[in-house]
């Protein structure tokens, strides 16, 4: 009797080891890839951030060290393109400027920060000045980014009040239907 269970004593240790063995093979398996598949990321980040850096500090509006009001509306006016060029990078970007006490400090009366949609600082959702490219139904658009006083006008199908929110409603071809508000064409 002694012998038998001893035996099932050394099958249940044995198998415990080894599952701790096949645990502990998968631990250091994963934890491997996540530091080779980690690292590339980071440096790419790295870089980025070196290359933003320089961008900023050859740029004309912090080159003094001094942010005043033409040149913060200066900013506030730029669309997340428009930065983005500025500051060289293909990636979302956010700027924004903070007191000595860590508070964020507004760049324009309704603007705290500028740059990208979908960022946000803290409790701060970061917006771009309203462009006719934002692909945001803003301004006084009549569709997204065509229509009213400040877009082009907009194609045939699209949202319209008036005749000349329309392409080609100068050239007679086109009008905006009194019915369905939408550019069509001008029937002859």
């Amino acid at each position: 009797m002694k012998k038998r269970a001893s035996r099932k004593r050394k099958a249940q240790t044995w198998s415990i080891e080894v599952f701790m063995a096949i645990m502990v093979f998968l631990i250091a398996t994963v934890m491997f890839y996540a530091i080779i598949y980690t690292t590339p990321k980071t440096k790419e980040l790295n870089k980025e951030a070196e290359l933003i850096t320089k961008s900023v500090d050859s740029d004309a509006i912090f080159q003094d060290g001094i942010l005043t009001q033409d040149e913060a509306q200066a900013l506030t006016g730029k669309s997340c393109n428009d930065l983005k060029i500025e500051f060289n990078t293909n990636k979302k970007i956010c700027v924004y400027f903070k007191n000595q006490q860590g508070e964020i400090v507004p760049l324009s009366g309704d603007m705290p920060v500028v740059g990208c949609e979908g960022i946000k600082i803290g409790n701060v959702e970061c917006k771009s000045a309203p462009s006719c490219d934002d692909s945001i139904l803003n301004q006084d658009e009549t569709d997204v980014d065509c229509g009213g006083s400040i877009c082009s006008p907009c194609a045939l199908g699209l949202n319209c009040k008036v005749h000349i929110d329309c392409a080609g409603a100068k050239e007679a071809t086109t009008q905006c239907s009194t019915l369905t508000k939408k550019c069509t064409p001008l029937l002859g």
